[in-house]
């Protein structure tokens, strides 16, 4: 039997979770994760979450032999990633977990866009957070 590679990703929550084709049930048991449940689960941290200012996180595995493994991983040297094999990586993982963390604007932000604002700056934020984390 070939040995087995796990993957760990962690990433934006609406990135990882569309990645994902299965999850744990509440016995712990490995089942598909459908459309429809990962809209449910997007709509919950996106309500309970997001809107609140929280960024979130999405944890998930993905289980590869060591054959898929070797076609994503160049044979010249196995810390460059071999692009061409990257769906190997980033598709069918397994979702294990979503965090939510504070990320708060620091203190001085508003007092510098303020002055920044009475100078003629047109200020713009550019962020990579999720839009209703952007807007709280």
């Amino acid at each position: 039997m070939e040995d087995t590679i796990r993957i760990y990703v962690k990433g934006a929550s609406e990135v990882i979770l569309p990645k994902c084709d299965y999850e744990f049930d509440e016995e712990g048991n490995k089942v598909p994760l459908d459309d429809d449940r990962k809209r449910e689960m997007k709509k919950f941290y996106t309500e309970n979450y997001n809107k609140l200012g929280f960024r979130t996180l999405g944890f998930s595995y993905r289980d590869l032999s060591e054959r898929e493994f070797h076609t994503i991983i160049n044979s010249k040297n196995e810390n460059e990633v071999n692009w061409k094999g990257e769906d190997l990586l980033v598709n069918n993982q397994t979702f294990v977990t979503l965090i939510a963390m504070k990320d708060p604007l620091r203190d001085q932000v508003k007092k510098a866009i303020r002055r920044a604002e009475r100078a003629g700056v047109n200020v713009r934020i550019v962020t990579n957070n999720n839009l209703d984390t952007a807007i709280t």
